[in-house]
């Protein structure tokens, strides 16, 4: 078991990019059907190879125009499914099945995290699965909704940020067309030339420092 799940994490390669609101919502939509199965009285092994092969037929119905997060994500979540089976039917701590899977994506790796904190609290109190995973839903989309509104909140500041730095370029070609010759002007002569230097370094320095300030806020905010 242990020797099949370490083969299989050095041929998954990571997966970039920021993840869609389609591809976010994959996690808790999957943790729902679980815990649905599992509230009509399917056993536990049952329910999680039959949502996982719900999940498999809709990747397929949409692989063709599904984005390249999107399949990423379908993969993790039939990863982590499939680890949990093969676990439930060794008799291995779940845990510890997906505590060893190489996930795609950052945000699988996180409600990957949050599953095992539910399966490990089903097991250790008693408290039924189900409600449990519907928890574990519920907290997910509140993560997602507050990474949305985090991400617009400070859109405006990055956009600002870039309008500012191209100012300075703005500024250049208005100048040509009212006749006059900046390019000359900063080309020409060594003043203009130092001037023109220490320009583009304070445009730098305010663009950069924007950045960080943005990068800082985001991960204040998580």
């Amino acid at each position: 078991m242990a020797r099949g799940v370490k083969n299989r994490a050095v041929t998954v390669r990571r997966v970039s990019g920021k993840p869609s609101v389609e591809e976010l919502h994959l996690w808790p939509d999957t943790l729902r059907s679980l815990s649905s199965a599992l509230s009509a009285g399917i056993d536990y092994q049952r329910a999680l190879a039959s949502v996982l092969t719900g999940l498999k037929s809709a990747s397929r119905r949409a692989h063709t125009r599904a984005e390249r997060g999107v399949r990423a994500t379908w993969a993790d979540i039939a990863d982590v499914l499939s680890a949990l089976m093969s676990a439930h039917s060794a008799g291995y701590d779940p845990a510890h099945a997906c505590s060893t899977l190489a996930l795609r994506r950052e945000h699988s790796r996180q409600r990957c995290e949050e599953l095992t904190l539910c399966l490990g609290l089903s097991y250790g109190t008693g408290a039924p699965l189900a409600d449990t995973l519907r928890s574990c839903a519920d907290y997910a989309e509140a993560a997602i909704d507050a990474r949305l509104a985090r991400e617009s909140a400070l859109a405006a500041p990055a956009a600002t940020a870039r309008l500012l730095s191209t100012l300075p370029f703005v500024g250049l070609g208005l100048g040509a067309l009212l006749g006059a010759d900046p390019l000359g002007v900063l080309f020409g002569s060594i003043p203009g030339a130092l001037c023109g230097a220490a320009g583009l370094y304070l445009g730098w320095a305010g663009y950069s420092w924007s950045a960080r300030l943005v990068h800082s806020a985001e991960v204040k905010s998580l």
